[in-house]
């Protein structure tokens, strides 16, 4: 049972990794940023994927002109 746990759990952790930049750069193309901070966002999620977009979910509020 333990397998069965450790693969559904690595499928999970696969997942989050894998549509959190997705969904951040999705966010990041329907909003409107001042300057050049669009493509700052994008090179920094793209660069470190999973990180980047974490620190987009805490930081982009920040820089967006919403």
């Amino acid at each position: 049972m333990s397998g069965v746990f450790a693969f559904s759990t690595l499928l999970i952790i696969i997942g989050i990794v894998i549509l959190a930049p997705i969904l951040a750069l999705l966010d990041i193309r329907n909003r409107n940023f001042p300057g050049a901070w669009r493509v700052y966002w994008v090179l920094i999620i793209v660069l470190v994927p999973f990180l980047g977009s974490l620190a987009y979910a805490l930081l982009g509020h920040q820089t967006r002109e919403d």
